[in-house]
């Protein structure tokens, strides 16, 4: 990661939001172990020095993933094995622990997106309009962020 940070520095704000792929099955991890790799990988932009001055961080948003649509724990793979098994509790899991640990690393946190729904078709990924949801609320909290300079 560090040499991305690298690559588009200077960088004035990471937005992270990761944890939806670590949501299936085969991969065996709880929303606590979710939730300790984005704390992992906080840890590596905050130990940057790629910030807007190049001294110092760049600012930090997180972004909860959404809930899945119960659809998502009927999908199975070509082996039977439930794909999401478990998904929906663990989301719901991760957007208190999400909100904990923005607090914890000193990060921005985006709240209250538990309106903007996956779409129907696989209950875990965006549709064009739940895209467009979700960036208009990020513009929001990206303009609160950055207030004064707007």
């Amino acid at each position: 990661m560090a040499p991305c940070l690298y690559a588009h520095a200077p960088i004035d704000l990471v937005i992270m939001a990761l944890g939806g792929n670590d949501l299936k099955a085969l991969f065996g991890r709880e929303a606590g172990d979710i939730a300790s790799g984005l704390g992992e990988l906080i840890d590596v932009v905050k130990s940057s020095t790629y910030g807007p001055d190049m001294s110092m961080p760049p600012d930090i948003l997180i972004i909860p993933p959404p809930i899945p649509l119960p659809i998502i724990e009927e999908l199975y793979d070509e082996n039977g094995c439930a794909l999401f098994k478990g998904a929906i509790e663990k989301a719901k899991k991760l957007i208190a622990l999400y909100a904990l640990l923005a607090t914890e690393k000193k990060c921005f946190y985006l709240e209250d997106v538990s309106d903007v729904l996956p779409s129907s078709v696989d209950g875990m990924h965006f549709d064009c309009s739940a895209h467009a949801e979700i960036a208009e609320k990020i513009a929001e909290k990206v303009k609160w962020i950055y207030k004064d300079l707007y």
